[in-house]
């Protein structure tokens, strides 16, 4: 960076700077709208490049593959949502239990 002696030297750095950062925003759209076609699921499966015989056995064996991931994924937050659930209404039956037990013990002393 070079020695800044008057407000004309701050404007010409401030529009560097600014031209600089449009590129690099430019840059780094173009870069991420790459990686997200490239990691698209339709890409990836065009992407496979395997002689015509295997090629429905490999994708019918992804897509299966695919769909026994999500069921786990799904089932894992489902056993998690009710495992809250039971617990909570666990913790409010006891809740219940003890104030009775507390309410009884009161009576007798």
């Amino acid at each position: 960076m070079k020695k800044i002696n008057n407000i004309r030297d701050i404007q010409i750095e401030k529009m560097q700077l600014r031209i600089r950062q449009l590129e690099q925003e430019r840059n780094l759209s173009t870069r991420w709208a790459e990686l997200k076609s490239d990691l698209d699921p339709r890409t990836l499966f065009e992407k496979i490049k395997l002689p015509e015989k295997n090629n429905e056995s490999l994708k019918s064996t992804l897509i299966s593959k695919g769909l026994d991931i999500g069921a786990g994924i799904v089932s894992k937050k489902l056993t998690e949502f009710t495992g809250r659930k039971i617990e909570t209404a666990i913790q409010k039956g006891f809740g219940k239990l003890a104030a009775k037990i507390n309410a009884g013990l009161r009576k007798k002393s």
